[in-house]
């Protein structure tokens, strides 16, 4: 578990945006607070993929250059926003907030769909910590911390643990603007802030081993830009580490006075020893007012699927639209853990009732990964629980229940199986979520050639199982031939996917080629370097179950298929 102290993780752009303005005491960071702080080339690279800080150059000093003197002027202007009533839906004024940071934690980070308010701190998490339960550790809470009568959005990490010590950690600070969401915190793990009470907030930032910011700051009356109290940066240029001070939030010598290092050690002692209570948030686990976009998360609710997780806390909550009809049932989850961290108990409560889930050792893993499960309604009596698991030797697997309405009972454990992934063309896996139950794709493991990874067309079958659609499984090595022919191998010429007829041929001695696809028991197709179409070699099942040659014409020794190629990937 990724423990969460103070200061230690993510996230601010406002501070990086003060930092390079020092116009005025105050700060605006709805001024592209995606790239404060950022050199140009890294700005470059976010508005291309994803508004998220690249930790590759986080040692990188800030640019100081890099913030708009003309829209710091701008926003300087007095907004003109109306007071609101007592009665005024803030949930639903921020919605389009709430919704694109839960549409992010489950769909994940992917560079054809940018964000426009998820901050850069909870990106960088979603992206370079997958299986953090991030649904059941984030949370938002809704307050006037700027005193305005219009109360802020902040979006809250309180940690994954039972230790309530540290900080609450502020990933971003929302508010209105001209009748719009304005987006006055933003951040990353370079540039971090938290709360440490009375609407303060501490900050802690670095721009590498001799650029180091701190300080402590509240928001302004509007709440759209920040006001610092206190703000210390060092500075290594002159090749001595000096330290400087002003209330500009500005790291410009020029703005600032020489500080003496006692005076700004004993001010980091004093930030360090700032702790406040944790923050009450709503988890986004809970977060039910929202709205799935349908070509961000094509898979999170279908008519027939609903998609949730399971945390492996001992006791969690969620929310989950199991009957497919807009209605979600709230679940409570209880679990218990053997003394290796294993699961030992799983039970599910919802709809007034206790449903045990049956246990197989095989099944139950780490209990801090928890579930991510899919939940399919195909019609008729039963109703069946995909729960895909990380094991202990960090393969994912998966054990599916059917659900008759008064039991759960297991169906079959997919020793191996990664359900609904595929392999891009980079090799990186990618998760296609299922729509369809007569048309989804599994990802399985065979061991023909080695050990491979296959992708196959499926649909839901009668048991509640996959079926193939295809007579193909696709494998998911390397664009790149990296296995070698250690003989000749006699096999079939195909032009293409879609011949018919194969001519006779040779695969010979030395020849580099991938495994494509295979039927699963009487051939595997390859292709060639330097060649368009597909060599078929006939296999079978030997007596000992490992696959060989069906045919020894044009093959000297052994048949076996392992002994006909080198290269090819062994699992462990």
């Amino acid at each position: 578990m990724v423990k969460k102290h103070f200061f230690m993780k993510v996230t601010s752009v406002t501070l990086a945006a003060a930092m390079l303005c020092g116009c005025g005491g105050k700060t605006d960071s709805s001024v592209d607070t995606a790239n404060s702080g950022k050199t140009t080339e890294e700005t470059e690279e976010v508005q291309e993929t994803v508004k998220v800080s690249d930790t590759a150059n986080a040692d990188k000093a800030p640019d100081e250059g890099a913030s708009g003197v003309a829209d710091q002027a701008k926003d300087d202007t007095k907004s003109e926003d109306e007071p609101v009533s007592d009665d005024f839906n803030y949930e639903s004024f921020y919605k389009p907030v709430l919704d694109e940071i839960l549409n992010t934690m489950i769909a994940g980070v992917d560079s054809d769909h940018p964000t426009s308010y998820v901050p850069s701190g909870l990106l960088e998490r979603i992206m370079y910590d997958p299986d953090n339960n991030v649904l059941q550790t984030v949370g938002y809470r809704i307050d006037d911390v700027s005193g305005d009568g219009f109360a802020e959005l902040l979006i809250v990490d309180n940690g994954d643990d039972d230790d309530t010590s540290s900080n609450s950690l502020i990933y971003g600070i929302y508010t209105r603007k001209d009748g719009d969401i304005n987006m006055t915190i933003d951040g990353w793990a370079r540039s971090s802030h938290s709360w440490i009470g009375d609407n303060r907030f501490g900050y802690l930032g670095s721009g590498g081993t001799d650029a180091t910011y701190f300080g402590i700051y509240h928001l302004s009356k509007d709440g759209t830009q920040s006001e610092w109290e206190d703000f210390y940066f060092t500075d290594g240029d002159s090749g001595d580490i000096k330290y400087y001070t002003n209330k500009e939030g500005a790291a410009e010598i020029d703005l600032s006075e020489e500080a003496d290092p006692d005076t700004a050690n004993k001010f980091w002692a004093y930030l360090d020893a700032q702790k406040a209570p944790q923050l009450e948030i709503t988890l986004f686990d809970n977060y039910n007012n929202y709205d799935i976009d349908e070509e961000y998360i094509p898979s999170k609710i279908s008519d027939q699927i609903t998609y949730f997780t399971l945390s492996g806390d001992p006791s969690g909550e969620l929310n989950a639209d199991l009957d497919g009809n807009g209605d979600p049932k709230h679940i409570e989850v209880k679990c218990t853990q053997d003394d290796a961290y294993y699961f030992n108990t799983l039970t599910l409560s919802f709809d007034g009732k206790d449903y045990d889930l049956p246990k197989i050792d095989e099944a139950y893993a780490f209990i801090m990964d928890g579930f991510k499960c899919f939940w399919f309604r195909p019609g008729g009596d039963k109703q069946y629980l995909y729960a895909q698991y990380l094991t202990d030797s960090d393969y994912r697997a998966m054990v599916v229940y059917s659900f008759d309405g008064n039991k759960f009972e297991l169906v079959d454990y997919l020793d191996g199986a990664i359900l609904f992934t595929k392999y891009n063309d980079n090799g990186d896996p990618e998760t296609i979520y299922p729509t369809d139950l007569d048309e989804f794709l599994v990802c399985k493991t065979d061991y023909i050639l080695g050990t491979q990874g296959y992708t196959q067309k499926c649909k839901l079958g009668n048991k509640g199982l996959p079926e193939p659609l295809e007579e193909y499984r696709y494998y998911l090595g390397s664009r790149e031939p990296y296995i070698a022919a250690t003989k000749d191998i006699a096999c079939y010429y195909f032009e293409d996917d879609d011949a018919a007829k194969g001519e006779p041929d040779t695969i010979k001695k030395g020849d580099m080629v991938t495994p494509y696809r295979s039927d699963g028991s009487t051939y595997l197709d390859l292709k060639e370097e330097g060649a368009s179409g597909i060599y078929r070699i006939m296999i079978k099942e030997g007596e000992a179950g490992r696959m060989e040659l069906n045919s020894s014409e044009g093959t000297e020794d052994s048949l076996l298929l392992d002994d006909c190629f080198t290269g090819q990937v062994y699992a462990g």
